[in-house]
């Protein structure tokens, strides 16, 4: 069978398929605790509550679908087999952390069985780029299967890599014009993660778990390992599938190193992730999760682009794009984390120079009596934040507070109160109720802050 871009209502009614997934998700929630599908928290957590795991659901549906595939389709029993195997590894690891090697020995099985004993891949990458691009191929899988699993720490990151990953393979193979069954798993896998992302980010209901992430990854990294890209070495071939991983990939190149750098292990666990950073800097769930599918968009949009053409057959356009997306990718992750903290840390050197950070608190209500939205609070937000100092920070807090911290005395501060009023008097939708204003100072101990207030 044949799925390119001429039968998109194909790939939608596969994606319909792939919404049959509901009621075992709610099954998987409703039966967690008894199954011991729970993620309870952790010291590198994020969550303070715990959570039922809801891959076993996904991975059902995948399994059969594989099974259908191995049936009917030229899908070889070796990556069923080595799925499973993935799949309880990762249930084990869920219910019990695994050692670090331990885990990469199954990975490492069972990538191996796949590129070097599945016929479609293992003719492929010897045929193209002989023992080399087998080798190649292997690393491939670990690096995917291990990198999706980094990132899986926060709701949705994970779930919007693997959706991207899998959307971009049936748009992939109208590319390479050829016949490839992964296009029908993959849609069905896409119909299956819009559900799970519904759960896991509107409703704060599931994660995917080490199971699911170790599965999915695996699956992914299979189907996008043996399409039949035309590249004039393996590098750059892996390039192109690399541009769909464009966030899990940068997240685990910036750690490991860093890692090395710091004369750790790269195997050795720590809160440098991509999602410790994002909850570090204490961004909204729906920003970072629309840049990030933006930025794996954009990647799996330039792996179509270079599939598409004779320049994506070359072995210097897609090494070159892969290496200077991943490059900006990481930096944007490492400067994320790192403006958030030089800020905080600026705040505590003067206060540690004995001297005060001052703030000013508004309460803001409707004259109308209605309740204030989301983004009248962003807009009222900007507009304090205009008439501040850039070192100095404007939060909406709470549903309808406005606080200012300022961080140094340009100007007395009634000065600022003034150009303040200035705006609170143009703005006559609102109330703005001066709740609190003072300073924090260092105590003389030196132990806590003390707060004064006026």
């Amino acid at each position: 069978m044949t799925l390119t871009l001429n039968s998109f209502l194909d790939a939608f009614i596969y994606a319909l398929v792939g919404l049959s997934v509901i009621p075992l998700l709610y099954l998987n929630v409703r039966h967690a605790r008894t199954l011991g599908l729970i993620d309870w928290p952790k010291a590198r957590g994020v969550t303070d509550d715990h959570v039922p795991i809801v891959g076993p659901s996904l991975i059902v549906m995948a399994l059969i679908t594989l099974a259908v595939m191995m049936a009917f389709f030229n899908v070889s029993p070796w990556v069923l087999t080595a799925s499973v195997i993935i799949a309880v590894m990762g249930y084990f690891d869920d219910r019990h952390p695994l050692p670090a090697l331990d885990k990469l020995f199954f990975q490492a099985v069972c990538a191996g069985a796949v590129v070097y004993m599945d016929p479609q891949i293992s003719s492929h990458l010897s045929s193209q780029y002989g023992n080399w691009g087998l080798f190649l191929g292997w690393f491939f899988i670990m690096a995917m299967v291990n990198a999706v699993n980094f990132i899986d720490g926060i709701d949705g990151l994970a779930g919007i890599v693997l959706l991207t990953s899998f959307a971009a393979v049936p748009f992939l193979v109208g590319a390479s014009g050829g016949t490839y069954p992964y296009a029908i798993l993959s849609c069905i896998m896409v119909g299956a993660l819009v559900p799970f992302l519904y759960l896991n980010v509107i409703k704060r209901r599931g994660f995917l778990g080490n199971i699911g992430s170790y599965f999915f990854s695996f699956i992914a990294a299979v189907a996008h390992l043996s399409m039949p890209f035309e590249a004039s070495d393996i590098v750059s071939r892996l390039c192109l599938s690399g541009l769909c991983f464009l966030i899990p990939f940068s997240d685990a190149a910036t750690v490991i190193t860093l890692r090395m750098a710091s004369g750790r292990s790269p195997f050795r666990a720590d809160k440098g992730h991509l999602h410790h950073r994002l909850v570090q800097t204490n961004l909204p769930l729906r920003y970072i999760l629309a840049v990030f599918a933006m930025v794996q968009t954009i990647g799996a949009g330039t792996c179509f682009f270079l599939a598409s053409s004779e320049a994506g057959k070359g072995w210097m356009v897609p090494t070159v794009i892969f290496s200077g997306l991943a490059l900006i990718t990481s930096t944007l992750i490492l400067l994320l984390e790192k403006a958030s903290r030089i800020r905080v840390q600026a705040y505590f050197q003067r206060l540690d120079l004995g001297e005060p950070i001052y703030y000013l608190k508004y309460r803001v209500s409707r004259v109308s009596k209605v309740a204030v939205t989301q983004r009248e609070m962003l807009r009222l937000e900007a507009k304090f934040a205009a008439e501040i100092r850039v070192t100095d920070i404007c939060v909406a807090q709470e549903a309808d507070c406005l606080f200012v911290v300022l961080r140094t005395m340009a100007e007395p501060l009634k000065g600022i109160s003034a150009r303040l009023e200035a705006i609170i008097n143009a703005e006559r939708e609102y109330h703005f109720n001066l709740m609190e204003r003072g300073d924090f100072a260092k105590r003389v101990t030196g132990s806590t802050p003390a707060r004064k207030t006026a």
